[in-house]
């Protein structure tokens, strides 16, 4: 037990682990035993949020799974092969050695690590971007997505800052996040309603990659070509260069579908799995679309046609 390193020795000699301020300031630490019930369980907060509206009352969340809990022991792995966290990992849940394998993580958040590491960072930021430190969790979480590239991973990010722009009346960042081609269609298109903003070809383009029965034949083999046909199009059936979109659809009126926007377990369920307007599967919406589709991939495969007479 002589390699054990308590968290009081740690935090009154600053020398085992210099964490950055930066990074340090987003931390949950508690100074408390760890819970002897499964800290999995979030226990219920009195919060509410209407999508619609944005309407929101926020309190404190429960059994923060990040919370680095200061009592419990650590140990230097020394080179072992340790296993890698679990699925939906805690901070108390890891053992002292992959503590240890964490918290030097923490000193570079930009090092190559296990995903399941990450996650458990993330988890706290995804916190402070409901609750509190809304500018630097988000800018820790596109730091996260620049070096640490898992799918899953940046699935979930994804949904949640779009989500928490949204939660948060914070729009102005939304231009920062690149939208992966897994986002929730409907998450998406509320977010472009909230910012008042009609699709853009790029915007249908990446909606048209999520549609199971779309021919995307030439948006994979010929994307130039297929978004410069797609643009004329809307051009010529709207007169503008968008898509219309803002307004023309009551979407509080709209069926609702639940959604995943947060990994965070220890999240309310309706915060976590909100329901959001069905715009995507909305019968006016989807076949208005579908067909400039169609429309578009009719005329890229007339240009091609013509191109290869020419040859």
């Amino acid at each position: 037990m002589n390699n054990l390193v308590k968290y009081e020795e740690i935090k009154l000699k600053e020398t085992v682990f210099k964490i950055p301020a930066r990074t340090k300031e987003l931390l949950y630490i508690s100074f408390y035993e760890p819970p002897t019930e499964s800290f999995r369980c979030g226990m219920p907060i009195n919060i509410t949020f209407d999508i619609l509206t944005g309407e929101v009352k926020l309190k404190e969340f429960s059994l923060e799974p990040s919370t680095i809990y200061i009592k419990m022991p650590i140990r230097n792995p020394n080179g072992f092969d340790i296993p890698r966290p679990s699925y939906y990992p805690t901070y108390a849940g890891l053992s002292p050695e992959q503590k240890w394998i964490y918290l030097n993580w923490l000193k570079d958040i930009t090092g190559e690590i296990n995903i399941g590491y990450v996650f458990i960072y993330y988890y706290g930021l995804e916190r402070h971007l409901v609750l509190e430190k809304f500018d630097l969790a988000f800018d820790k979480i596109m730091l996260l997505r620049e070096y640490h590239k898992n799918s899953s991973f940046i699935s979930y990010s994804n949904h949640a800052l779009i989500y928490a722009c949204i939660l948060r009346k914070r729009m102005d960042r939304v231009k920062e996040i690149k939208i992966a081609d897994d986002t929730d269609n409907n998450i998406e298109l509320l977010m472009l309603n909230l910012m008042n903003h009609d699709l853009e070809a790029q915007d249908l383009v990446r909606i048209f990659k999520r549609m199971p029965d779309l021919n995307k034949r030439y948006i994979k083999n010929n994307p130039d070509l297929y978004l410069s046909a797609l643009k004329n199009q809307i051009k010529n059936h709207y007169g503008t260069k968008r898509f219309p979109f803002y307004g023309r659809y009551n979407i509080a009126e709209l069926k609702q579908r639940q959604t995943i926007s947060f990994a965070n377990i220890s999240f309310p369920s309706h915060i976590r799995l909100p329901h959001v307007p069905e715009l995507f599967n909305h019968g006016p919406f989807k076949k208005e679309i579908i067909n400039i589709h169609n429309i578009t991939h009719e005329e890229v495969k007339n240009i091609l046609k013509s191109l290869k007479k020419k040859e």
